[in-house]
């Protein structure tokens, strides 16, 4: 068992959205599903995953618990299906990015906002450079710069960028 990196992440990714093509009407399952599926896969490739993770007032869709340090990975996610087509938008997940910086940087070694794509065609790169350029506005920042891994996974493609919700 072992620690969950970007590239682990994405390979895990990957292999979730073959693995929901082996059901027949896939394409209409929800989030919830994709969830269920993912949480089986990174629990018995990685161990240690919690799901719902309380925190602040809100809860994170994954959590990895370290065994060498206190200092988990947190995963949130984000399905585009066809009924819900634009789930993958910046917009749509603030919610999101306010709960993965919520958890002080001392306390998380990493943040993922995971964003699986099971539509035909995939999104072009300039969606994820939207988040770039988020900005969760108001509120409170960390005391600490927070960076979080937002990686879009399709069948054909993989992107990944660093958004820093906070930036000024």
């Amino acid at each position: 068992m072992g620690r969950i990196t970007r590239e682990k992440l994405c390979e895990a990714a990957k292999e979730v959205l073959k693995l929901s093509r082996l059901y027949s009407r896939s394409e209409e399952y929800n989030e919830i599903w994709y969830d269920g599926l993912l949480l089986g896969y990174l629990q018995a490739k990685f161990g240690g995953m919690e799901r719902q993770y309380h925190m602040k007032n809100s809860k994170v869709d994954f959590r990895q618990r370290s065994n060498r340090s206190n200092r988990p990975v947190l995963i949130e996610l984000a399905v585009r299906t066809p009924r819900k087509a634009g789930a993958l938008s910046p917009s749509q997940n603030k919610t999101e990015l306010k709960k993965l910086v919520k958890e002080p940087w001392s306390k998380t070694s990493t943040r993922y906002l995971l964003l699986l794509d099971t539509l035909p065609k995939p999104l072009g790169e300039q969606v994820l450079q939207r988040y770039n350029a988020t900005n969760l506005g108001a509120g409170r920042p960390p005391e600490h710069s927070v960076t979080v891994n937002v990686i879009y996974i399709h069948k054909d493609a993989c992107y990944r960028v660093l958004c820093n919700p906070y930036k000024s």
